[in-house]
């Protein structure tokens, strides 16, 4: 998939962007979470289908196989930021906590958000610099973006979109599944380690090694995310069949 993609990009040049929807490379019931650049790359693909931008997407078997948000949680769960405009702190920084993000004191690294007095800062995954959000009141009096090295300014912008940092919403999810579990065969500490993460889950917390429950929880695949007009191209079907078995 990597090798036709860079191939299809030197072919098109200018003429279409060729974005790859990788796969998670953390196998199942491994309790590591994927690689940011990863992750980033699985959501910057949900964001250009979501905007509607013209795109070849090529992807594994596997990376389709794996499921992600949906469309519609992807969607309703955008914070859509220009200046001038009004923002309710409390209530963003609870969203932003529910969509994955991290509350650190100092934002380095994608998928975390901080807060100083007036001060809030982002770091979507699909962005390639931090927002700081300037606030005056209930008001964005600026947006910066900022070097998470230095934390100096680079630059004003109007407007910024943010979205998920993973691809799992607690506060969405269908935990109709998670009642159908049996314990029962566990060892006694896996048992206690499950039964303390569940009751987090049912309760809307996010546990430690929430990227473990994403398979489990997650409801849609990449194919969901398709525009009705898109063009479906398989390649090596019978290859692709059996990596999916």
């Amino acid at each position: 998939a990597e090798r036709l993609a860079e191939e299809l990009a030197v072919w098109l040049g200018d003429a279409m962007q060729v974005l790859e929807f990788p796969e998670r490379d953390v196998l199942p019931y491994e309790r590591l979470a994927p690689a940011p650049d990863t992750l980033r790359d699985r959501l910057l693909v949900l964001s250009a289908l979501r905007d509607g931008r013209p795109a070849v997407v090529v992807a594994c078997g596997l990376a389709i196989a794996q499921r992600t948000l949906s469309p519609t949680e992807a969607g309703e769960s955008l914070h859509r930021l220009h200046a001038g405009g009004g923002l309710d702190v409390e209530a963003f920084l609870r969203d932003l906590t529910g969509m994955g993000y991290a509350i650190e004191a100092v934002v380095q690294e994608p998928g975390q958000a901080g807060r100083r007095g007036g001060i809030v800062d982002v770091f979507p995954p699909t962005a390639e610099l931090p927002v700081r959000i300037e606030l005056m009141g209930s008001g964005i009096e600026s947006l910066r973006l900022f070097d998470p090295n230095t934390q100096r300014s680079v630059r004003t912008i109007d407007e910024m979109t943010i979205g998920p940092s993973r691809e799992l919403l607690i506060s969405r999810a269908e935990m109709a599944p998670l009642r159908a579990l049996d314990l029962k065969a566990c060892t006694g500490a896996a048992r206690e380690r499950f039964e303390d993460e569940l009751s987090l889950l049912k309760a809307g917390d996010v546990p430690q090694g929430i990227d473990f429950y994403v398979p489990f929880l997650a409801s849609a695949t990449l194919l969901d995310h398709l525009p009705a007009d898109a063009h479906v191209v398989i390649d090596e079907e019978s290859d692709i069949a059996e990596a999916l078995q």
